[in-house]
């Protein structure tokens, strides 16, 4: 396992992913136009947080 544990089900997002499987459909006045796309995001720990007593707040960033 990860060290990323304390995450909970987030640690599993935890890294970068790629897709290479997008598709944007806009219309034009001649027609449809058609584009694929590729897309990158990055999940990061958000770190130690500050907190009101007792409460615990865990997350990531997206990017």
């Amino acid at each position: 396992m990860n060290n990323f544990e304390h995450l909970g089900p987030l640690a599993l997002l935890v890294g970068t992913w790629i897709g290479d499987k997008g598709s944007d459909t806009s219309p034009e006045p001649d027609g449809t136009e058609k584009n694929t796309y590729r897309e990158t995001v990055t999940y990061t720990p958000i770190g130690d947080v500050d907190t009101a007593e007792e409460q615990e707040l865990i997350g990531v960033y997206y990017h």
